[in-house]
């Protein structure tokens, strides 16, 4: 549930047609939840995704635990959300930022673990009110993209940025972005980075 004691903070990407995605910071407990939303013309949006958080007592939540949340203006126009977070003796942190003339979203996603790693990844609920999604996955050893019809002629995209190991994929109605990791996850620091992104089919 929504903690109304602190205001939502957002972020907006748009192409030069003006297609607008969103992205919208929700105080959930202890926790900032994201929105994905699609911004239509007349400035009401339709949301896409919904990350699925974990619980204060969680060691591996289901998403990062971004408790603490800055949006900072790095040059004229160019603005980014930097986040940190803990659970038990690990640490996260976010970058989400803007990408300049696209509808698109850039997540860079890092975790420091003190011990042995859990699950690692980010995780989203799809709207329920989407159409069927598509998944187009890249070559075999390649990261995998993920595309979703959201409206006539848009698709949301969730893309693995290049140089950085992981895959999106869909189970079960949500999004599943997971860094590739060799073996099993040990101690140390652990990142990966993806784009969310709208684009007219």
């Amino acid at each position: 549930m929504i903690n109304s004691q602190f205001a939502i903070q957002r972020l907006e990407a748009a192409d030069p047609s003006g297609l607008t995605l969103r992205v919208e910071f929700v105080r959930l407990a202890d926790r900032y939840g994201q929105v994905f939303s699609l911004v239509d013309r007349d400035g009401t949006d339709c949301p896409l995704l919904e990350s699925i958080e974990g619980a204060p007592t969680d060691d591996w939540p289901t998403s990062p635990p971004l408790q603490n949340l800055s949006i900072e203006e790095l040059t004229p126009g160019r603005c980014v959300a930097l986040l940190v977070g803990m659970a038990a003796r690990n640490h996260w942190s976010a970058s989400i930022e803007p990408v300049a003339g696209q509808a698109a979203i850039d997540c860079d996603i890092a975790c420091r673990a003190a011990s042995s790693a859990g699950p690692l990844g980010s995780a989203y609920m799809l709207a329920k009110n989407q159409p069927h999604a598509i998944s187009v996955p890249g070559d075999a050893g390649a990261p995998a993209d993920l595309e979703v019809a959201v409206a006539d002629n848009i698709r949301l995209r969730v893309q693995a940025l290049a140089n950085y190991q992981c895959r999106a994929m869909l189970a079960e109605g949500r999004v599943l972005i997971t860094p590739q990791v060799s073996s099993g996850p040990k101690s140390g620091t652990w990142r990966w980075k993806y784009r969310v992104a709208l684009a007219r089919a």
